[in-house]
């Protein structure tokens, strides 16, 4: 079997974490599988081909101080609190939280 190498990262950044991501997507071998677990300071991360007018709202993120963060990749909107890992939005919509 395979290993995996576990990444964590200590920063909280939103820009940094993303680098980050997009960095292990482009350079790591596609033989290497690789878990990148990362917190976000109050992040709402969008993929690229995203509206964040009609996936967030907008207003209420700007009243409570939460940003908005665009990937290169597509995939799902994600909200990222601080005491967050990026699989609990995951879990939560898996299980019905």
């Amino acid at each position: 079997m395979a290993s995996i190498r576990l990444l964590i990262s200590e920063s909280f950044d939103r820009w940094f974490n993303l680098a980050v991501e997009e960095a292990i997507f482009r350079k790591m071998s596609v033989k290497q599988r690789i878990m990148f677990l990362w917190r976000n300071n109050n992040t709402v991360v969008i993929g690229w081909a995203q509206n964040p007018w009609k996936e967030c709202n907008t207003r209420k993120m700007a009243q409570d101080g939460v940003k908005l963060a665009c990937r290169r990749s597509s995939g799902g909107a994600r909200c990222f609190m601080i005491w967050e890992t990026p699989l609990l939005p995951l879990w939560r919509y898996l299980y019905g939280g």
